[in-house]
């Protein structure tokens, strides 16, 4: 029973390093920041609301992209593809 919960454990941890901060690629290139040339992102979803859909209260049929915010500087880059995370 013991390697079944370790296991499940190894399991989770792999999910949820999805979820942490990582390295990504985009279009067969690492993703470096524009500021300071760090590698580590937060990665989060952003709304791209157009001010027509926010006047009409629509905002929720506007797109969204793939926001990569830098650990080190804060600074977010715009991903319009899914960028790939680097293992």
């Amino acid at each position: 029973m013991s390697r079944f919960f370790d296991a499940v454990k190894a399991g989770v941890r792999g999910a949820m390093s999805q979820f942490g901060a990582g390295s990504f690629r985009a279009a067969g290139k690492p993703i470096a920041c524009q500021h300071c040339g760090g590698g580590t992102f937060q990665r989060r979803e952003s709304q791209l609301n157009t001010a027509g859909s926010s006047a009409l209260g629509l905002e929720w049929m506007d797109k969204s992209a793939v926001a990569l915010v830098c650990v080190s500087c804060g600074l977010m880059q715009l991903f319009g593809k899914e960028p790939e995370r680097i293992e």
